[in-house]
């Protein structure tokens, strides 16, 4: 059996796109191992999180990522209600008319949907290369799993 060498040895790394889950030793120095902000993350699917979305962020954002995954995956920008912080990040979602419905996959082990709940929080989405704003809000239904539904706010007659 031959023995592959990396230049991080025992690093495990599971990316599973829908679970956004990755492994890895805490305190590895590796760049991806801190979000956008510098803060470190706390679970391994919160560190996960930082390498996925470091990734797929630009891809998504790019006019190639728009053509192969338009319509599935999208970028949401919110501000943290308590840290104030604007984040970015991208999601699965559904758009029908003014509506645009996200799914929160494994939604105990990440905390940024949170944002959401109660009356909501105000959203910023890019939708076909366009960013529209709207108001979102979180909802768990009683299986567990959460909802966040967007209503777009009217878009602005220069960009009909």
């Amino acid at each position: 059996m031959t023995r592959i060498r990396t230049p991080w040895p025992r690093i495990l790394v599971i990316v599973v796109i829908t679970g956004n889950v990755v492994a890895a030793p805490a305190g590895a120095g590796l760049p991806w191992t801190h979000d956008q902000h510098g803060t470190p993350p706390v679970t391994a699917v919160q560190r996960a999180a930082v390498v996925v979305n470091a990734v797929v962020r630009p891809f998504v954002a790019s006019s190639l990522g728009r053509r192969l995954v338009g319509g599935t995956l999208t970028l949401v920008t919110y501000r943290g209600r308590r840290s104030g912080k604007v984040v970015t990040i991208p999601v699965g979602y559904v758009h029908r008319g003014d509506e645009v419905s996200i799914g929160v996959e494994l939604p105990d082990q990440k905390v940024w949907w949170r944002n959401f709940t109660g009356d909501g929080h105000p959203i910023a989405i890019r939708l076909d290369g366009v960013d529209r704003t709207g108001h979102a809000v979180a909802e768990r239904a009683d299986d567990g799993r959460v909802h966040i539904a967007v209503a777009l706010d009217p878009e602005p007659a220069a960009t009909r």
